[in-house]
């Protein structure tokens, strides 16, 4: 997606964790709803910085709190826009539509010289280091206990454990439109067995997160 010549749009809503999190932010433009949750919950354990993007995108002092906690982020810093659930793939398809008027080499020329000023400050490096610590992660011996726990006790009690001291509220990402306001209300994180299922769980272990029978979040070319 980086390196295809055509933008690439990530239509995002709820829970966007882990590698979900590294392809949405490898896309060139980032539509989310104000449900989006982003977040790195490996940084915790069992897991490391794939593509470097939420480093590009946030800049070192914020990069820095969330690698080291791990904390979801719900702030429109990391993204392009965000809107109400219903108004996401409207909002998405406008985008693309406007896009889609200019000529293909305009685009891939713009795209390509900003793209080059990241990769002038090491991005391929930081690429290529990324998965290979993500690798060393997973085969520590704490990473080993992690991965006993979630089988033998399950992956609520593993990531319970994991994220325990770091539960936390977090509010939905803002609108961008200073004359709108979201009236939605704080929500909390909490343990995914303490949250009402109305879908399949993930089973990875590095989320533990509940995955609703929505939509799913999408790519757009």
């Amino acid at each position: 997606m980086w390196r295809v010549p055509k933008p690439v749009i990530a239509q995002v809503h709820g829970w966007c964790v882990g590698g979900g999190s590294d392809l949405a932010l490898c896309a060139d433009l980032v539509i989310a709803s104000e449900d989006a949750r982003i977040g790195t919950p490996y940084s915790r354990m069992w897991g490391c910085y794939l593509s470097g993007m939420w480093i590009y995108r946030l800049g070192l002092t914020k990069a820095k709190e969330y690698a080291l906690t791990g904390k979801p982020l719900s702030d429109v810093q990391l993204i392009n826009k965000a809107v109400p659930f219903d108004q996401l793939e409207a909002e998405v398809a406008a985008t693309a539509a406007q896009l889609a008027s200019m000529p293909a080499s305009q685009l891939a020329a713009m795209k390509i010289v900003v793209n080059q000023a990241c990769e002038s400050e090491g991005l391929g490096s930081t690429q290529l280091l990324g998965p290979i610590l993500d690798g060393l992660m997973r085969n520590t011996p704490d990473a080993a206990k992690f991965i006993e726990t979630a089988a033998t006790a399950g992956v609520a009690a593993a990531t319970a454990q994991r994220d325990g001291p770091f539960a936390t509220t977090v509010r939905p990402i803002p609108m961008t439109s200073p004359t709108r306001k979201t009236s939605s209300p704080s929500t909390t994180l909490r343990d995914p067995e303490q949250v009402s299922a109305h879908g399949e769980r993930s089973a990875d272990p590095r989320s533990g997160r509940d995955q609703r029978a929505r939509s799913p979040s999408r790519i757009t070319w």
